[in-house]
């Protein structure tokens, strides 16, 4: 309801003795708002009525929860939120009239709570099972200020990333492949009170996940504000039986900086493999590419859309034995898509051929994924300079410990998280085709 109630007063300059009364769950309260978005758009209405039924009738609903069934999402459908069915639906002899005169008279007892519970099950086109969906996913996302893409939301920094962002007010669609672990994801954020975020099932290597994803951001919200491309893959293959970084002593990670801790990863975890190398790019820039150019429209339908592509310290220029390489990749007025393109395909070329080292491609770490963000962060600026009403980062969220890096690093997800939020947050007008480290920006270089 609270993220209802601030709709109301930041669109709609409700008065503040009516939100009060609202709140208070006062027939008063009622009465005068239904009065006033009566006067207003249609759409608040809407809204408004979508909050009365969230906010009377979720405890009655949740009272029917079938006990030993698991919550088990579906793409869109987990949601809970209403879209169009082929059958006909059971219809209602309780008039729209009928029910605005209840509300006036602050009838809101029995029959009124009643009739609005059914609703709500017809609604999400799932009887009680449906008014249990409708409680688990966030119905009150459509109206709500701001909204947000998170990709690879179910863990790490991802899912911090998603926290963070739902504690900041934004509405948040946590993404993940994997659904299961991704319904789960949103349990936990739940449990943590943020009932802003709800999941959809998303990989960036397949198109008609893209797609759908889309779509349901076209049919639902007409726009997307923040799209925050977190989903990646390392590069190497991790070796069976490899030891965690977590099993390790604080000691023998004691004064050890970022590089050696790497070189311990590879010794120890990691090994190179053309499969690996090309996976990587295949993930970390052509999907990550893919599912920025299906958004465009919706972020460029945005007051503010912002993007914010989580990169690496890995990916500066530095890193590249060619001065050749470096130059053209830093050359962003002459640096076009095409190009981009056309030089990834010849270092997976290289990747196959043994060519990496001769050919002046970075070899210190993960040649596919430090070439894999230097080509991101080459993209990112591409697209700054095509599209200025857009803000376009890139941003390196530290060492951190998770998976990806078998808990080998310095920082925690929720430090690393913090540093991705601060950049998708940053104020209106801000920096863009920048690159952000230690949250102050910093060379491509």
């Amino acid at each position: 309801m609270a993220h209802i109630v601030h709709t109301m007063i930041s669109g709609s300059h409700m008065s503040v003795p009516i939100i009060t009364k609202l709140k208070e769950g006062t027939p008063e309260g009622g009465r005068e708002a239904l009065a006033f978005l009566e006067a207003a758009q249609g759409r608040e209405l809407a809204a408004f009525l979508q909050g009365i039924l969230l906010r009377s009738h979720i405890e009655a609903c949740s009272q029917h929860r079938p006990s030993g069934k698991a919550h088990e999402p579906r793409g869109a459908g987990s949601l809970g939120l209403p879209r169009a069915r082929p059958r006909r639906q059971q219809r209602s002899s309780h008039t729209p009239a009928q029910g605005k005169e209840e509300l006036r008279s602050g009838a809101g007892t029995g029959l009124w709570r009643e009739r609005a519970r059914l609703a709500v099950q017809r609604r999400v086109h799932g009887g009680v099972h449906g008014c249990e969906r409708l409680r688990e996913s966030g119905y009150g996302v459509p109206v709500v200020a701001r909204i947000a893409v998170v990709t690879g939301g179910n863990k790490g920094i991802g899912l911090e990333v998603c926290r963070q962002l739902a504690g900041s007010g934004i509405a948040v669609v946590l993404t993940a492949r994997d659904e299961t672990r991704g319904a789960a994801a949103v349990e936990k954020l739940r449990g943590l009170g943020l009932s802003s975020v709800v999941f959809h099932q998303l990989d960036i290597t397949d198109a008609p996940s893209i797609a759908r994803l889309v779509d349901f951001f076209k049919t639902r919200f007409g726009k997307l504000d923040i799209l925050v491309n977190n989903a990646g893959f390392v590069g190497l293959e991790y070796i069976q039986d490899h030891i965690d970084g977590t099993s390790t002593t604080s000691e023998k990670f004691g004064g050890m900086d970022m590089n050696q801790r790497l070189e311990l990863l590879m010794k120890w975890c990691l090994r190179e493999t053309c499969d690996a190398g090309r996976k990587c790019m295949r993930i970390n820039y052509h999907g990550t590419k893919q599912v920025i150019r299906a958004f465009l429209p919706l972020l460029l339908a945005s007051d503010d859309g912002r993007i914010v592509n989580v990169s690496s310290v890995l990916g500066q220029l530095r890193f590249f034995g060619s001065e050749a390489l470096k130059q053209e990749l830093n050359d962003v007025e002459s640096l076009t898509e095409e190009r981009l393109d056309e030089m990834m395909a010849m270092f997976v070329e290289d990747l196959e051929g043994g060519a990496v080292e001769a050919r002046g491609w970075p070899v210190a770490f993960s040649p596919a994924y430090m070439v894999s963000k230097a080509a991101l962060n080459a993209y990112s600026r591409i697209l700054a300079r095509k599209h200025p009403a857009l803000r376009v980062n890139c941003v390196h969220p530290g060492f951190v410990k998770t998976d990806m890096t078998v808990n080998f690093g310095m920082l925690t997800p929720e430090e690393g998280g913090s540093r991705v939020v601060a950049v998708a947050l940053l104020p209106a007008g801000g920096p863009t085709g920048a690159y952000f480290e230690d949250r102050q920006q910093a060379p491509f270089v």
